[in-house]
């Protein structure tokens, strides 16, 4: 009898020791969903808004309903903005597709500001359907494209990237290709990464066993260097003039307002005046903004010019913060991948919309390093429309 008391006394101390684990391990649980939640209502940030597809990496989520960045958005069952749900079914109308980048998206306004709701509102007699994804690249915008004139049949097709595409990656075998979208695609979460104390700590792990390590800028490659780019764009003409569709590239510029030391000293770089290029260069570094690394690459060839290999070794050096899908800074300049727009154009037929020699008119457009307000985005439509009712 008193060794079955023993072990029931036993068996009790080790649920109250469970228990005592289990119940504070529960309540911090639950404290974290209730401040992500919090998080995200104050920071208007919403990282479900997409699904990882082994096709193009990343598509958005059907269903979904929240905020994107500082903007409101809804997906129907097909992964199609819900204010275009109507337009995507069979019709007699013509209908214009917008592909690309979070400029094409409507980054950071309304949805109904976004040039591509506000050119559906200037052109009446036509609908215009927005597929433009947050952080794609010139080969994801195609095969987007590829997919969709294949059951839209658009009659006209606006094309929309080119920043992304700039942006370094860590790896050779992270710039974008089909074998790391598949690989992007292929990820599914375990059935404990829904436990957002397992997430945090792993967000920690992760940051201590991966720190920032220094390395040589030029070694770091593009997601789509401008070989590549100039492909992507061939191949979005190709299939636009397959299908009988017109391809309309827009041709947009990063934010002049914080790229205007870089571009100031990249021209003094070109007049061979190297200490006024230095000079710009060094407050386009310190900046610290997503030109600060282009700042350091021409720095290094105006100390290079000054004769001085040492400092320009030193201007190349930069530390490398954790990976993101969409890459980090860019490494190619807005007015590389341009050339390549007009160039591919000139061959293909195609027509460029040069909107980022507008917008520069009237820079406060710009609220960040490349996105613009209502009132770019309604001269980005206006160029449009105008351009589309000149070909009618």
């Amino acid at each position: 009898m008193p060794q079955e008391s023993s072990r029931i006394s036993t068996r009790r101390k080790l649920l109250f020791a469970t228990v005592a684990v289990l119940v504070p391990l529960l309540l911090l649980e639950s404290l974290l969903r209730v401040g992500k939640t919090v998080a995200d209502d104050l920071s208007s940030r919403d990282a479900e808004w997409y699904e990882f597809d082994t096709r193009v990496g990343w598509r958005p989520r059907p269903n979904f309903s929240g905020t994107i960045i500082h903007g409101y958005r809804e997906f129907d069952a097909h992964g199609y903005v819900k204010q275009d749900s109507a337009q995507v079914a069979p019709r007699n109308r013509e209908l214009i597709l917008v592909v690309g980048d979070s400029t094409a998206m409507g980054f950071g306004v309304p949805v109904q500001q976004s040039f591509a709701e506000q050119l559906d509102r200037l052109l009446p007699e036509q609908d215009v359907v927005n597929l433009g994804v947050n952080g794609y690249s010139s080969l994801q915008t195609a095969i987007r494209l590829e997919q969709a004139l294949e059951v839209l049949k658009p009659s006209a097709v606006i094309v929309s990237c080119g920043f992304n595409d700039r942006r370094y990656v860590l790896r050779e075998e992270l710039r974008d290709s089909p074998e790391h979208f598949l690989q992007i695609g292929q990820q599914r979460p375990a059935w404990y990464d829904s436990f957002y104390l397992y997430r945090g700590l792993r967000k920690l792990l992760v940051a201590e066993s991966q720190p920032p390590r220094d390395v040589t800028l030029t070694m770091l490659p593009a997601r789509v260097g401008p070989g590549a780019y100039r492909e992507n764009v061939r191949r979005m003409g190709t299939v636009a003039r397959r299908h009988n569709a017109r391809l309309v590239l827009l041709a947009l510029h990063d934010n002049p307002t914080k790229s205007r030391d870089l571009r100031a000293g990249i021209s003094a770089l070109d007049d061979d005046d190297a200490p006024l290029a230095i000079e710009h260069l060094r407050r386009a570094v310190q900046a610290a903004n997503m030109f600060a690394d282009l700042g350091r690459i021409y720095l290094a060839q105006a100390y290079q010019a000054e004769g001085n290999d040492e400092k320009a070794k030193k201007a190349l050096q930069v530390r490398i913060p954790l990976y993101s899908l969409h890459g980090g800074r860019p490494v190619h300049l807005d007015r590389e991948y341009e050339a390549i727009l007009f160039e591919v154009a000139a061959e293909t037929g195609a027509t460029v919309v040069a909107a980022g020699e507008r917008l520069d008119e009237s820079p406060g457009v710009y609220f960040d390093f490349c996105h613009f307000d209502e009132i770019g985005n309604r001269i980005v439509a206006e160029m449009l429309a105008e351009e589309l009712d000149d070909a009618s």
